[in-house]
């Protein structure tokens, strides 16, 4: 009878891994909100519309842009 090779040979070491660099450090929470929280203005609480609202309509700018469409402004 044949001695066969062993089927499970022993695997090589594995590498180390490179050491993680030194973590940041932590600033401090703002105490008003939470730390996960995003500081977004909520538009309920301005009275004042953002500046860029008005540029997001496509059809509004459409409109404006149109030779043919009328306009309070010309007399």
């Amino acid at each position: 009878m044949a001695i066969l090779p062993n089927p499970d040979p022993t695997p090589a070491p594995m590498p180390t891994p490179p050491p993680f660099p030194d973590p940041k450090p932590m600033r401090e929470p703002d105490p008003e909100r939470l730390p996960d929280e995003a500081p977004v203005p909520n538009p309920d609480e301005n009275d004042v519309p953002p500046k860029h609202s008005a540029k997001l309509g496509g059809a509004d700018r459409r409109e404006q842009s149109s030779p043919s469409a009328p306009s309070s402004t010309r007399s």
